[in-house]
């Protein structure tokens, strides 16, 4: 887990820090979204499955509503709409440093297939961390990458 963890975020990375300040607010890399947005966007999930996985830990189901992601997605995003570009990177890296140690911190017992943990997320601890993680980066740095070359940016990629 860790390293699928940190090798899609060192990817995603990659291309973010390659772009420049335009490049981060300009609309349309997902639907209406910037990378900005997305950036946001991912905040939220990658903060999510520490949650869930902290309620578990106390023997509680996690209380969240699933009926409505795009609601969720729209405030995630709402929630950096006038701060700078560089606010949703260094939340973004904060938030995968602080998932990084969550998952280190984690004792071996919660990694038994079929750990009360699991039974309570309804998932394996990979599943749960990798569809809001390392899938999620992936899936998104596709999303940039393919808008980039739809758009004909180039980016620095020696940075």
């Amino acid at each position: 887990m860790i390293n699928a963890l940190y090798d899609e975020y060192t990817h995603l990375m990659r291309v973010i820090h390659a772009l420049d300040g335009a490049q981060m607010v300009t609309a349309g890399v997902l639907g209406d979204w910037s990378v900005k947005d997305i950036l946001a966007h991912l905040i939220f999930w990658t903060r999510f499955p520490m949650a869930e996985v902290s309620a578990a830990l106390r023997g509680e189901p996690y209380p969240f509503d699933h009926s409505d992601p795009n609601a969720v997605n729209a405030q995630s995003v709402a929630l950096y709409e006038y701060s700078p570009a560089q606010d949703a990177v260094r939340d973004f890296v904060s938030a995968f440093w602080a998932t990084m140690q969550f998952v280190r911190d984690l004792p071996e017992s919660v990694f038994e297939p079929d750990s009360p943990v699991e039974q309570l997320l309804g998932d394996t601890l990979s599943g749960a961390f990798g569809n809001n993680t390392w899938e999620h980066y992936a899936l998104h740095r596709a999303d940039i990458e393919a808008w980039l070359a739809r758009k004909q940016f180039t980016v620095d990629s020696s940075k």
